[in-house]
């Protein structure tokens, strides 16, 4: 089935990437990677895409692997409440959206699963009458994101991480964070850490 999906990938975009996705989960931490083979070797500093200033297009990751941002003037299209995914486009230079990430917490509780989930994309936002979707936004820090060497051994390694806050839920209550995180070594691969604030119910599940 992957390769028929990457055959399909390929055919539809024209991209020589090959792509797998994958998704795992476990507790309160969904991880979600993307692979795309064949990255380019250059120096890491060099390949971070991140915005600089306000009113940039909130668009994180590299230009030898994956993309990720949030609904804003200039970036990835798409609508409200969803965290895009792409890559840099090799015939226009520019980020080109591959999918999304809606943000589903499920509270604990009695009844079914669907009736106790949320749907980031779907929800009416209380910050943005009359808008559909939460909102999404850099939760602290320079919205470039934090950019950090980490050390292990001899070899060194650059992470970008970006925290990003989620307007709270109106159907059940859920008030949720992420930490969205790109390492050079693994530019082809999105992190996505997902926790839940104290004030907000109990969590079954982060999806």
């Amino acid at each position: 089935m992957l390769k028929r999906l990457r055959k399909k990938f390929v055919n539809d975009v024209r991209w020589t990437r090959s792509l797998m996705v994958g998704i795992a989960a476990l507790g309160l931490l969904s991880p979600m990677a993307i692979f795309a083979q064949n990255a380019t070797e250059q120096s890491p500093s060099s390949l971070w895409i991140r915005p600089q200033h306000p009113g940039d297009p909130l668009v994180w990751g590299r230009k030898d692997g994956i993309l990720f941002g949030l609904p804003s003037p200039g970036g990835m299209g798409g609508p409200r409440g969803l965290i895009r995914v792409g890559l840099v486009s090799p015939e226009t230079g520019k980020p080109a959206l591959l999918n999304f990430i809606a943000i589903e917490p499920v509270i604990s509780g009695p009844g079914s699963r669907f009736g106790r989930m949320a749907f980031s994309e779907l929800e009416e936002s209380q910050l943005d009458p009359g808008k559909r979707g939460k909102r999404l936004w850099v939760s602290s820090g320079p919205i470039a994101g934090t950019l950090e060497t980490l050390h292990a051994g001899r070899s060194t390694v650059e992470r970008l991480s970006v925290p990003i806050d989620v307007e709270r839920y109106s159907v059940n209550g859920a008030h949720v964070h992420l930490i969205a995180s790109v390492d050079s070594d693994h530019p082809d691969e999105l992190r996505l850490s997902v926790f839940q604030y104290p004030d907000s119910p109990p969590l079954e599940e982060l999806t």
